[in-house]
């Protein structure tokens, strides 16, 4: 009995950092009597976490409380993807070909950059930006935006990126009042473009993005914008 305890409390330290086990520490009571109930539901969960670390977690949708480093196998998508936790968003870093047998690595794609060149701070409206992603992948994270002033001044007009014309569906990021100083080789002459709440972490299909200026600048102002995304899966 002792080396069953045994395991079991060696199984409830190995899976003690992940959120998503079940494994319950504190039954049985330390020192009170035996009984087989919570020790079977303490090794039905151990039993549970064992698989899940042996298949990486394998299946169609991703584990629902995962920690950071956690894997997951992808099974709907084909070939396979794996992907690691980062404590936001779901990585890919490798295909796996049941096929084939083959494993391709994802991690040299990186980021994708998507400019959008000679922005008219005075003038509003929008832009459509347009998603393209590898073969592949449907689905992809923003994870940074920045502006790059070109000519003019800037500090009145304001931009922002949405889901939908006129500054619908869903805000990616809100409208902001660049401060650039123009000039090549110039501290100043970029800014990162704050992510609205909760953004970065956010699955995307869309194939078009808009970016609005919403507020004239009032004088030439041209800049160029930079998205940065993630294909996912």
């Amino acid at each position: 009995m002792k080396k069953i305890l045994g395991l079991i409390l060696l199984l409830v330290a190995f899976n003690s950092y992940g959120s998503g086990s079940t494994i319950n520490p504190s039954t049985p009571v330390q020192g009170s009597a035996l009984s087989s109930g919570p020790i079977r539901t303490n090794f039905a969960a151990a039993f549970n976490d064992v698989n899940g670390l042996m298949g990486q977690f394998n299946g169609s949708t991703a584990p629902s409380s995962p920690v950071l480093g956690q894997f997951w196998l992808n099974t709907t998508a084909s070939p396979n993807i794996l992907y690691e936790y980062d404590g936001i968003a779901w990585v890919p870093f490798l295909n796996f070909n049941t096929s084939t047998h083959l494993a391709t690595s994802l991690m040299a794609m990186g980021s994708i950059q998507i400019s959008m060149m000679g922005i008219n701070f005075n003038a509003t409206g929008d832009t459509p930006i347009t998603i393209t992603l590898p073969s592949g992948f449907t689905t992809y994270n923003l994870t940074s935006a920045i502006v790059i002033g070109s000519s003019g001044t800037f500090g009145t007009g304001k931009i922002g990126i949405y889901t939908a014309v006129s500054q619908g569906g869903q805000v990616l990021v809100n409208q902001t009042s660049p401060s650039l100083t123009v000039g090549t080789n110039t501290i100043g002459n970029g800014q990162s473009l704050s992510l609205a709440a909760n953004v970065s972490g956010t699955a995307l299909t869309l194939t078009t993005l808009y970016l609005n200026v919403g507020t004239a600048q009032g004088a030439t102002s041209t800049g160029n914008v930079i998205l940065s995304i993630r294909p996912l899966y």
